[in-house]
């Protein structure tokens, strides 16, 4: 390794959103992190989403830093991602890997753009006189690009890009192009880079039914569209302006219909898995139809098992039902026809008559899920590993994130078929895992250099103003800064100007640093371009130079520019730009010197729970050196999964892995185990808690201090007296059966009928009215043992959706080609259970043969689903944060945030956050670590230089503000009877400003003298022009 690299480098290989979120925690940590893409651009299948569940809204900003957020883009993610320690390339491919764990070299090579992006100006000139066509990807064909256009239309900087596969090599492009940013002859690069371990991120591509013989049955029509480019049709941005219209004729779609598992659950295929994702993004979708298509929209979803497996995913179904009228139809679609008018037939199988109808639609959406990309089996010939048959890296055991090969990890749909609220963690947890071997091997964290700020609060504010030229390279023909220049020295508060080529790049840097420190001026202002890319690095310029960054602005000179030369308007654009430039400088004049706040920060955790997410947890703290106090309510470590569950699915050993974290818990000196512990109360905020917790009932009671805090309390399995439960002896729940099969209580070769019935108390009103999600393969894994030890046995598993998402779906079709038997039930016809001759006689109606059968069991064997822990209402309270309707802990963002609350330093992770498979489980964990771990690896906490503030004088204490802040930033203090911020916390959105009645709180850098000052220039304008005009008449 050189010398410059003893700061930890990461490389990531896949810049989707769980690649984005792997770097964005790494580069928080303060590790550099190189973050690839194969494709032109970074974001992945995201760029081309709007909407997400639940909120129906992007949130990809909420995966944005929240303390430090100055070191990032605060912008939108969907245009780019800019931070100090992440350098992005994409276009690039992983060549080779060479080395090995904490030094590995891999050579990357970048694909050529044909387009010089750092000095293309973005005109737009070159695609104007293209006379090539070709399909948009970005909307799915729906409208034509030319040969030079750009991926991502909403991109910033506009990042052109020639694709030779179209391009005719006309060279028309290249006459008009006044920047010579065109080369149509440029050949990939390549590079090698040495880092110190790898997260590979590739992400899934989403399937085609045009690829496919089997989708030809569906593909009649133009009218017949995918689901990816129906999301297309729904954007804003999109080609109908988000109306719904037909693609064959413009008109609008009233009637329509999706259909589900189009190119998977098809083992003739080979694609024997669940896409895990498609039938939230159908339902989601055909919400959005209702609110955007208007009340006599009629939507129609043909299923085949409505898989709303995860958190809250229940509830927006029954949302999508009740609320908007989404009609559900459990079938399989045998076809879609074509009328003459266009009208859309769906042949399908009626459920309740048995008998073939057809409905009428005028547009079709298929349902088609992700698909592994082949990059995958790439990826693996490229570090020595073996894909298993499903397609995937090989993992070590439990583990999600972690690859066989040392130093090697992988997020998102490379571990499988993911959603967003795991992609999200798994990126979080690949961060976590990398962080620990950088910390193993010794290798530093980048550590700003202090800067000595100019003191200026007793100075008269002076303004400089620097102007870029760009040597010509980006800007517009006619463009000349010796007029402004000449009229902003007339701007009162002005104290010089000077004009500098390409601040923005290497070699201006020099020029502008040069000025700033010689300058007597205090307050700065940059017209430059783009300042939406430029502002953090112009910014971290003049920080070098003492300029605060508060008394700092840098103002889209070029846009502007470009909108008043010859040819826009008329306008004359030197006048223009002098209002916009006089604002700006009386915005600057009247800015605060907002200066940072370093808070103490206690190295140390608590830990919450003692059963597998919790003691996860704590060692990964630990063995990054953090000292963590682990507290159990009861006297054992291990919880649900140490004691009640003897294998999975798949063959591995639960009970030896809770028995693993406990020998590890006993050998890290780091961890204070408390035993028969509850909390009794906390108080404090990051950083710096206080919290009481007392050794049994009226025991003794301790302080501990720490910075962080992770909730991992579990749940139990569900309680029922349902289906005759408490009844007989041959009633049994699933985890009283897996404990008495492995124990050897139970005769399999004498078991004749086992019948099992799912969903016994869960997803129904009035119940735990949500998916438990690990008790379909609950079933299978107990139904798989006993035929193990009798395959004689028939075994008929009662179920409403059977929720084997992922490849699980494997297992379900093994378990069919066993003879198991699965019958469907919905909650109008739910089974019935009688006792006879001491057998459970269970009744039900066969949806297929649309009759009554009745079978008597040898065993009677109900999932009763996961409920949450007893401890979270209190828990809730004591530390100030929510619950859901369920009784779970409700973190702050399903999908964008999904290990932590808003109340900042608080984490949370395993059957707290909600019911999850235990590899999930130590995910979760392992995100919540790092969380922690980011913070408290630093001696101290830095708020922003913007934090909202309290005047004490003149405030009500209504705690109006306490309500409405997103982010529980402000709080009462009884004792203090005031309201007080948490600095770190507080995100200066401004909505205590805009809520308080009294203008008690207020968000600094942007006053009301500010604003007025600001109007009162832009009117200047007015009034100017007003004058001139008189004196031409004159």
């Amino acid at each position: 390794m050189t010398e410059e690299s003893t700061v930890g480098t990461v490389l990531v290989v896949g810049a989707g959103i769980a690649g984005i979120k792997s770097a964005l925690e790494l580069a928080e940590t303060g590790y550099k992190v190189i973050l690839t893409d194969n494709s032109p651009h970074i974001g992945g299948i995201l760029q081309k989403l709007d909407h997400q569940f639940p909120s129906d809204h992007c949130g990809m900003c909420r995966m944005l830093p929240l303390i430090g957020r100055e070191n990032a883009s605060q912008h939108c993610m969907r245009k780019s991602l800019f931070h100090d320690n992440i350098e992005i390339l994409p276009f690039t491919e992983v060549k080779s890997v060479q080395g090995d764990e904490g030094a590995y070299a891999v050579e990357l090579v970048r694909q050529p753009r044909y387009v010089n992006t750092d000095i293309c100006n973005g005109l737009g000139a070159c695609i104007d006189v293209c006379p090539v066509e070709a399909p948009d990807e970005f909307n799915n064909g729906l409208t034509m690009r030319k040969a030079i256009y750009q991926p991502v239309p909403h991109n910033v900087p506009q990042m052109l890009l020639v694709d030779m596969q179209v391009c005719t090599k006309c060279g028309e492009c290249v006459k008009v192009c006044p920047s010579n940013a065109i080369n149509l002859e440029a050949q990939e690069e390549s590079r090698t880079v040495d880092v110190n371990a790898i997260i590979l991120a590739a992400g899934s591509a989403l399937y085609d039914p045009a690829t496919d013989e089997d989708a030809a049955a569906y593909t009649v029509s133009k009218d017949v569209v995918t689901s990816l480019t129906f999301e297309r049709i729904l954007s804003g941005s999109g080609t109908y302006d988000g109306v719904i219209r037909r693609p064959s004729d413009g008109k609008a779609a009233k009637r329509i219909a999706w259909i589900q598992c189009v190119g998977s659950r098809n083992r003739r295929q080979g694609r024997d898995y669940c896409s895990s994702i498609c039938c939230m993004f159908a339902l989601k979708e055909a919400v959005l139809a209702h609110e955007k298509g208007g009340p006599d929209i009629e939507t129609t979803i043909f299923y085949m098992d409505m898989r709303t497996f995860g958190k809250d995913f229940y509830q927006y179904r029954e949302k999508a039902e009740e609320q908007y009228g989404v009609r559900l139809v459990r079938c399989r679609a045998q076809s879609v026809l074509r009328e003459a008018d266009g009208t859309l037939l769906v042949r399908y199988l009626d459920p309740a008559s048995g008998e073939f109808k057809h409905g009428a639609f005028d547009m079709v959406v298929l349902s088609t899920g992700q698909a592994p990309f082949k990059e995958h089996e790439k990826l693996a010939k490229l570090l020595g590993v073996k894909v298993s048959a499903s397609g995937l890296l090989p993992v070590m055991d439990f583990e999600k994130v972690k690859l066989t090969k040392p130093g090697v990890f992988i997020c998102g749909s490379l571990m499988g078929l993911t959603d967003i609220s795991e992609a999200i963690t798994s990126g979080v947890a690949a961060a976590g895992e990398a962080s620990k071997l950088l910390t193993s091997v010794g290798v530093k964290t980048v550590e700003e250099e202090p800067v000595l700020e100019r003191p200026v609060d007793r100075e008269q504010p002076l303004v400089a103003v620097i102007l870029c030229s760009c040597k010509g390279v980006k800007t517009p023909e006619g463009f000349d800064l010796e007029p402004l220049t000449s009229a902003i020295e007339s701007i009162h508060g002005v104290g010089e100007v000077h004009v500098v080529d390409s601040p923005c790049r290497e070699e201006g840097h020099q020029e502008l640093q040069e000025i700033l420190e010689r300058t007597k001026c205090n307050r700065l202002l940059l017209g430059a371009c783009l300042p939406y890319v430029y502002r953090q690095k112009l910014r971290r310029i003049a920080r070098a130079a003492g300029f605060l960054p508060s008394l700092v602005e840098v103002f889209d000179l070029m846009n502007l520019a470009r909108h008043g030369l010859p040819g826009a308007n008329g306008i004359d654009w030197v006048h223009l730009a002098t209002v916009e430039m006089r604002a700006a400088v009386e915005k600057l004049k009247l800015a605060e010197a907002l200066h940072v706040h370093n808070l103490p920060i206690q190295q140390s955790a608590l830990v919450v729970g003692g059963g597998v997410a919790g003691m996860r947890a704590a060692i990964s703290l630990a063995e990054r050196g953090v000292e963590v106090h682990l507290v159990e309510k009861s006297g054992q470590l291990g919880g649900h999964a140490g004691s009640d569950l003897h294998y999975t699915v798949d063959g591995l050993d639960p009970i030896g892995l809770a028995t693993g974290l406990k020998q590890a818990l006993e050998g890290q000196k780091n961890i204070t185990v408390h035993l028969n512990t509850e909390v009794v109360s906390t108080k404090g905020a990051i950083g710096c808690f206080t919290t009481t917790v007392r050794n049994g009932d009226g025991g003794e009671v301790s302080t501990l201090q720490h910075g962080a805090v992770i909730l991992a309390t579990g749940g139990r399995e569900g309680r029922t007296s349902e289906y005759g439960y408490g009844q007989s002896e041959k009633i049994l729940t699933q985890v009283e059966l897996e404990k008495r099969l492995a124990a050897g209580e139970i005769d399999a070769g004498s078991l004749g009928n086992v019948v099992m019935i799912q969903c016994v108390g869960s997803r129904e009103k009035g119940a735990r009215e949500y998916c438990s999600r690990i008790c379909c393969a609950a079933a299978l894994k107990n139904a798989f043992k006993i035929l193990e030890k009798n395959p004689e046995t028939r075994i008929y598993i009662l179920n409403r959706d059977m929720m084997t998402y992922g490849f699980l779906e494997k297992y379900y079709t093994k378990a069919r080609g066993e003879g198991i038997i699965f019958i469907n039930y919905d909650l109008g016809q739910k089974p019935e259970v009688q006792i006879a001759d001491d057998k459970p006689v269970v009744k039900f109606t066969d949806p297929v043969l649309q009759m009554p059968l009745e079978v008597t069991a040898d065993l009677l064997v109900l999932a009763t689903g996961i409920e949450p822990s007893p401890s979270n209402k209190e828990l809730a309270e004591i530390f100030g944060v929510p619950l859901n309707q369920d009784g779970f802990f409700a973190e702050a963002d399903s999908k964008w945030r999904p290990v932590e609350f808003k109340k900042l330093g608080i984490y949370l992770a395993g059957t707290a956050h909600s019911p999850l498979p235990l590899g999930e489980t130590i995910m979760q964990a392992e995100a919540a670590a790092h969380k922690a771990y980011a913070y408290l690896s630093r001696r101290t906490i830095q708020t922003a230089r913007v934090v909202s503030k309290v005047h004490d004088a003149i405030c009500a204490r209504c705690q109006v503000c306490v309500e409405i802040c997103p982010y529980n930033a402000r709080a009462y203090d009884k004792d203090l009877n005031c309201i007080v911020v948490d600095s770190a916390a507080c995100q200066a959105c401004g909505l205590c400003a805009v809520a308080c009645p009294n203008k008690a709180a207020e968000v600094p850098g942007w006053s009301e003298k500010q604003t007025l000052a600001v109007i009162d220039a832009k009117l200047w304008g007015d009034r100017s022009k007003q004058r001139a005009g008189k004196e031409v008449v004159a």
